[in-house]
């Protein structure tokens, strides 16, 4: 009885876990960590592109989509000169950029782990746009301190000029 209840739910969530992997690896489900640019699916760079996120000359430096099934639900990257945080707002999409000439504090409210976004709060100057934006990464892979670590560095930067 034991190994059967087992393999009842054992098989189910081992195919399920396939599955999902697979379209995941096709770029028909977002990824589950931050992605490099270069790393992410045509399809999903599309997406952005078609629905004005991105230009298509823009240069992705880092890319994290926190949707579960498609990359427009919420996402966050880093192009060459600014940082883009959008989502999904009643069916409307709303899409906050922050040059990082603008950009004057980062602020992590809460460490990610294994089942849990990391949160940061990236407040603007008095020039910004937006008073602050509030954006999720992934804690996979060490993923979400490579893209703070690189928005730091960007900002940083940008002071300097």
């Amino acid at each position: 009885m034991r190994k059967a209840l087992f393999l009842f739910v054992t098989v189910p969530l081992i195919a399920l876990t396939a599955i999902l992997g697979t379209f995941e690896g096709l770029g028909i489900l977002p990824e589950t960590k931050v992605v490099l640019g270069k790393d992410i699916s045509n399809r999903h760079l599309q997406t952005l592109i078609d629905t004005s996120i991105v230009a298509p000359s823009d240069n992705i430096e880092y890319f994290f989509s926190d949707g579960v099934f498609n990359v427009l639900e919420g996402g966050q990257l880093l192009t060459d000169n600014r940082l883009v945080s959008y989502e999904q707002i009643d069916g409307t999409l709303a899409v906050y950029e922050m040059p990082y000439r603008v950009i004057q504090k980062i602020e992590l409210l809460e460490n990610g782990d294994s089942f849990n976004f990391s949160s940061y709060k990236i407040y603007g100057n008095e020039t910004a746009e937006w008073e602050y934006v509030v954006i999720f990464l992934s804690h996979d892979e060490g993923g979400d301190l490579a893209f703070i670590k690189a928005l730091s560095e960007k900002v940083s930067k940008s002071k300097r000029k």
